[in-house]
């Protein structure tokens, strides 16, 4: 059984469709842009179980502090945690995370041979700590009484997609302002969000920053359920999915990314913070000195195009505009 979340909007003219489906033709890693702050219309309307909340902290927690805080609170549900490691900086973090909360025996790490590829230092020292490792399997999601957990949002977190040309155009140089590279269009249409964000958005960075915490967070939640064909969602529990995760991302000073005298992208300084955590815990020089960004998923399922290609009994727009079900008639 599918999600029960997902909504078309059926009374949605195809051309006041026009803004959502230029942002989703410019920036391909927002495929589903779904506003999470209810300031622009949705085209695709996801049950919203994460909003956005601008309200400034008083005391605002470092992403070490809230790594270690993390591991406490998914320890204390007091259930078998199944994470999904792809290897990679996002997932590592939250495996270190636990394992130093102590989730020895209260945890389940699946992976792949990409997984061991990635990462084989750590996957040596899980070895070792005579970890439970087990396969990624999408047919078989484990005990129905465990939670599920990567390191999803992520990404949403640090502003991610640039780093790697995701589908961003002309992003050599991200530190340029914005509108001398976003089409007119879209910058309209995030405009509204833009005026009431809590920072600055001056810069390519700042925007994609926008667009993955505003716009692709909850599809980007929604997409593992879909993946296991129905997964129940109360099962889910992403490492990086709390209010005080979002809160850090939207007002830390903790560098995110760094730019060069030419002001163009560091792609190393990426996510630099999230290394440091994972070396602090294992001391891996060659993997905290040369890792950068990767996209990680566990299986061809889980790519991004699971809204368009995994939902049944939902119609969807096309790029052409046309709406189509899912066996492919179209409807008009």
């Amino acid at each position: 059984m599918l999600p029960t979340s997902f909504k078309i909007y059926d009374t949605i003219p195809l051309d006041d469709s026009a803004p959502q489906r230029a942002l989703s033709k410019w920036y391909s890693r927002c495929l589903s842009p779904n506003d999470r702050t209810g300031i622009t219309k949705n085209l695709i309307e996801l049950t919203n179980d994460s909003p956005l909340d601008f309200t400034k902290p008083v005391k605002l927690q470092t992403f070490a502090d809230l790594c270690d805080e993390r591991g406490v609170q998914m320890l204390a549900m007091n259930k078998q945690i199944e994470l999904y490691w792809s290897g990679g900086i996002d997932s590592t973090v939250a495996l270190v995370s636990l394992l130093k909360a102590g989730a020895k025996d209260q945890l389940v790490v699946r992976c792949t041979k990409e997984s061991q590829d990635e990462n084989p230092e750590f996957y040596k020292d899980l070895i070792r700590s005579n970890v439970l490792l087990r396969n990624v399997d999408l047919t078989d999601s484990g005990d129905p009484s465990s939670i599920i957990s990567s390191g999803e949002l992520a990404d949403q977190l640090f502003g991610g997609g640039f780093a790697f040309n995701g589908g961003l155009p002309n992003t050599e140089n991200v530190f340029v302002p914005y509108e001398d590279i976003v089409p007119p269009d879209v910058c309209a249409y995030v405009a509204p969000v833009i005026a009431r964000y809590p920072r600055p958005v001056k810069t390519i960075v700042d925007f994609v920053g926008v667009l993955q915490l505003v716009y692709n967070w909850q599809y980007v939640k929604d997409r593992w359920n879909i993946a296991f064909g129905g997964l129940d969602r109360g099962r889910t529990k992403y490492f990086f999915d709390t209010p005080a995760f979002q809160t850090w991302s939207l007002y830390t000073d903790e560098q995110k990314v760094r730019s060069n005298k030419d002001k163009k992208i560091v792609l190393h300084s990426f996510k630099a913070i999230a290394r440091d955590y994972i070396f602090n815990f294992n001391k891996d020089a060659q993997y905290h000195s040369i890792k950068t960004k990767q996209g990680s998923h566990y299986a061809s399922a889980t790519g991004i195009h699971l809204l368009r290609g995994r939902l049944e009994n939902w119609k969807y727009v096309m790029e052409d505009g046309s709406i189509v079900w899912r066996e492919g008639s179209v409807l008009g």
